[in-house]
């Protein structure tokens, strides 16, 4: 989707709880071996224990408004996205919505896995570029998983941590200009997962569901996805950093070795948090914020991955100028 500076993000924040847990811990609680507590990438992640998502959801989006400067009054849209499907969910993005008082805002949760909240990003920069009167969006993701599951997918590259991750999107100028956002995905993925969700219940750590076939297919996406994404952002698919997924690192590299633009930057976060489930990219926005990495007229590809499997990337800029215009 070619969006050209049309939309901004104008805020971004992340929540995570103050309680930690090791994979030492998760090795005396039954849930890891030895073995595979050394594997696991970060060794040390947030839990949520019995807080509701819905806490850290509104926290999150709360300190994303407020750094906006915005009123959720105002909010045209709340997009919710999240991996586990607690019973309560169900109503969770009108919840956050009414709790934030954004009384009149379309609610809608999206739903792609890990790749939930850059879908997300999408939807409401389309519902954006649509219904020029809506002048704000909010898009959210939290997730509190069973204490335990955190590790169970830690061998197939995401060692969970608990959290949310809010973005505010609005027309216009703002600290970092939406240039393009594409998404692509390989369905057949999809009949290699379990049927159960895997922080259901009792479960132990899985084994890979990627093989080399999977992944060579996976990494056709992902050159598709990427290309796609720097043709729309054009400046001859230039940008100077790439912010990838929270997930370990023998999985970004198998998935990405010589799909990434050479001269970039690139950014993997992994160790701050673990992966925040549907929220990686969202949280990678407010570090892009946070820690003023990109220089004025600078430009940075997000990218996003969803078992099943889904693919999104989303290229932004940080405007020239003081008030968020390029001459």
């Amino acid at each position: 989707m070619l969006v050209a500076g049309r939309i901004s993000v104008a805020s971004a924040a992340v929540r995570v709880p103050a309680r930690t847990q090791t994979a030492a811990d998760a090795v005396r609680m039954g849930v890891l071996s030895e073995d595979q507590a050394h594997r696991m990438e970060p060794d040390r992640i947030f839990v949520g224990g019995q807080v509701p998502p819905d806490d850290f959801a509104v926290a999150a989006a709360e300190d994303a408004l407020k750094q906006a400067d915005a009123e959720a009054g105002a909010l045209a849209l709340v997009a919710c996205s999240w991996v586990w499907e607690r019973t309560t969910n169900w109503k969770l993005a009108p919840r956050v919505a009414r709790l934030l008082g954004a009384d009149r805002a379309f609610a809608l949760g999206v739903r792609q896995n890990s790749n939930g909240g850059t879908a997300s990003l999408q939807v409401a920069i389309g519902h954006l570029l649509a219904a020029p009167d809506s002048a704000t969006a909010l898009v959210v993701t939290s997730d509190v998983l069973p204490d335990g599951a955190h590790w169970r997918l830690g061998m197939q590259g995401a060692v969970m941590s608990d959290g949310a991750a809010a973005v505010v999107l609005t027309p216009g100028p703002g600290p970092l200009r939406v240039l393009a956002v594409d998404s692509c995905g390989w369905t057949p993925q999809e009949s290699l997962l379990p049927d159960r969700n895997p922080f259901d219940g009792a479960s132990d750590v899985y084994d890979a569901w990627v093989d080399q076939r999977t992944a060579f297919s996976l990494r056709k996406q992902l050159r598709l996805g990427i290309g796609r994404a720097l043709d729309e952002a054009g400046a001859d698919r230039s940008v100077d950093a790439v912010l990838l997924p929270r997930l370990t690192s023998s999985f970004l590299e198998a998935l990405t070795t010589g799909l990434l633009p050479p001269a970039a930057d690139r950014i993997c976060l992994t160790d701050r948090t673990g992966h925040l489930g549907a929220g990686d990219v969202l949280a990678n926005l407010a570090y892009l914020l946070d820690h003023d990495i990109l220089a004025p007229g600078g430009r940075a590809l997000l990218i996003g991955f969803g078992a099943g499997f889904a693919i999104s990337c989303l290229v932004v800029e940080r405007p020239i100028d003081e008030e968020g215009v390029l001459p």
